[in-house]
C-alpha cells in the first residue's frame, strides 16, 4: 500500500468518526426522536451545529499553498537548519520535501524532530523523555496538515536514510 493511499485512509476515517459521533452526540442529547430532536444537518459545518466559534477559521487545503521551488536545486537552495539531512531528502524524497517547505508548520515539525532525534511525529508527540516538539505539533494540530505531511516527510527520510540518527 503506498503511504498516499494510507493517509488518505486514514484522513477519510477519521472524517467520518467525527461525523457519526457528531450525529450519535445530536441523537443522544435530544433524547431520541420527537419533539424537540435536534438533528445535524451535514450542509453546516460541525461548529456551526454545536454554535462554537470555529478555532481554525483559515484552514490550510495544500492545493491553495504555492510551491516554494520547483526542482532538486531550488529544493537545496531553500533555507533550512539541517541542510545534510534536507539536501538528503530534496534528492530522495523531492515530492514531500518539497510540500513540507510549503508549509510552516510542517518546516517546524520537522526541524524539531531532527534536533531530538525523533523518526516521525507519533514519537516526536509521544516520547516523554523530551516532550519539545509537543507544543509545536499541538500549535499546528496533531491531526492537521503539516503533521500530516511530516509523518509522510519522516516515513521517506528514514526510508532512504538521510535521516537515521539524532542530529548532533
Amino acid at each position: 500500500m503506498s503511504r498516499r493511499f494510507r493517509l488518505k485512509s486514514l484522513l477519510i476515517a477519521c472524517c467520518g468518526l467525527l461525523g457519526a459521533l457528531a450525529v450519535a452526540c445530536a441523537d443522544e442529547d435530544s433524547g431520541g426522536e420527537g419533539e424537540g430532536t435536534t438533528k445535524w444537518d451535514p450542509e453546516i459545518s460541525i461548529w456551526e451545529f454545536m454554535d462554537v466559534e470555529d478555532p481554525q477559521p483559515d484552514e490550510t487545503l495544500y492545493q491553495d499553498t504555492a510551491s516554494p521551488y520547483e526542482d532538486a536545486a531550488g529544493c537545496k537552495a531553500f533555507e533550512n537548519a539541517f541542510p545534510e539531512i534536507h539536501d538528503c531528502m530534496c534528492d530522495k524524497c523531492f515530492d514531500v520535501q518539497q510540500q513540507c517547505d510549503a508549509l510552516e508548520g510542517c518546516r517546524e515539525i520537522a526541524q524539531c524532530g531532527i534536533e531530538i532525534g525523533c523518526t516521525d511525529a507519533y514519537s516526536c508527540y509521544l516520547t516523554p523523555a523530551d516532550a519539545k516538539c509537543v507544543p509545536i505539533i499541538d500549535k499546528w494540530g496533531n491531526t492537521g496538515l503539516a503533521a500530516a505531511v511530516s509523518l509522510a516527510l519522516s516515513a521517506c527520510s528514514v526510508e532512504q536514510q538521510c535521516r537515521t540518527t539524532p542530529a548532533p
